[in-house]
């Protein structure tokens, strides 16, 4: 699930922590994350500037280097090899510490929120905290915590899939709230271009996570810049296109009713152009290939 304003993650409202781990679940960002055409989004904010279509600060973010099922032993042993390297040694590597720290800095930001639960509430919550929570989250120094964000930066400037938009979620250095107090703040401008250069080569990469982190912040105008239905239908049209050369799969209902709307948006001259560099896109970084 996205979150519509970004604002939520300083907030650890009760009632939103319940109602994004409890309905979508820990899978939740982790199916966005690998390109589920069926995973829901939500419209980015039309003011201010928040930032578009965030991922939900409630919900695990996914693993970058462990995919598919795995027991948790496993699952514990790779996270405390991870924390107990002085340096990660890979950007991989620097992902997965990030993924970790933020884990365990959210179970404790849930934590807070139990002593304000009702009963039927705090037992959602506490299976929330203990999903996240554990022996890891005992190993974590406040230097892990420290280069949380410049791990993440690592693994944006490697190109991990996912890593850009989780890059924009963060907002500039780590406080999103900038961008609606010091949105003409020279270093908040220049953080604002980074965010959109990683996302453009991201997407052009067939990230599908940047393609419709990109196509979001297209959709509304935003610090980030004006509206533009026209480079919203190009990456739509070329996300459609990569889960159908790559994946051999076609968008959900959802994604299709966005396409259309953004196709219905755009000026009917420049369709067939807008069409043509989507498929573009999808030809250029995916065809004959498929994750």
């Amino acid at each position: 699930m996205f979150s519509k304003y970004v604002k939520s993650r300083r907030e650890v409202a009760v009632l939103a922590a319940v109602f994004a781990l409890a309905v979508f679940g820990l899978l939740g960002l982790k199916m966005i994350a690998f390109g589920d055409p069926g995973s829901s989004r939500t419209a980015a904010s039309s003011t201010g500037g928040s930032l578009p279509s965030a991922p939900d600060p409630n919900v695990e973010v996914p693993m970058a280097t462990i995919q598919g099922s795995v027991d948790s032993d496993a699952r514990i042993r790779t996270e405390t090899s991870v924390l107990r390297s002085i340096r990660p040694s890979s950007a991989d590597e620097a992902f997965e510490r990030y993924r970790v720290v933020s884990n365990c800095l959210r179970a404790r930001s849930l934590a807070k929120a139990l002593d304000f639960a009702d009963p039927v509430q705090r037992s959602l919550l506490q299976q929330s905290v203990d999903s996240l929570d554990g022996p890891i989250c005992r190993t974590m120094t406040s230097v892990d915590e420290r280069e949380r964000l410049e791990n993440l930066l690592i693994a944006v400037k490697a190109g991990i899939p996912g890593a850009s938009t989780l890059y924009v979620a963060e907002g500039p250095f780590g406080d999103p709230s900038a961008l609606d107090n010091r949105p003409d703040d020279l270093l908040v401008r220049e953080w604002i271009a980074s965010a959109l250069s990683f996302l453009d080569r991201d997407a052009k990469r067939g990230d599908l996570m940047a393609i419709t982190t990109m196509a979001n912040i297209h959709d509304s105008d935003s610090v980030f810049g004006p509206k533009d239905p026209e480079a919203m239908f190009v990456l739509l049209t070329a996300y459609e296109e990569i889960l159908r050369q790559r994946d051999k799969r076609t968008i959900s209902a959802d994604m299709r009713s966005w396409l259309l709307r953004a196709k219905f948006q755009t000026p009917s001259a420049s369709v067939e152009r807008a069409v043509a560099k989507g498929k573009g896109i999808a030809k250029e970084c995916c065809s004959g290939t498929r994750n």
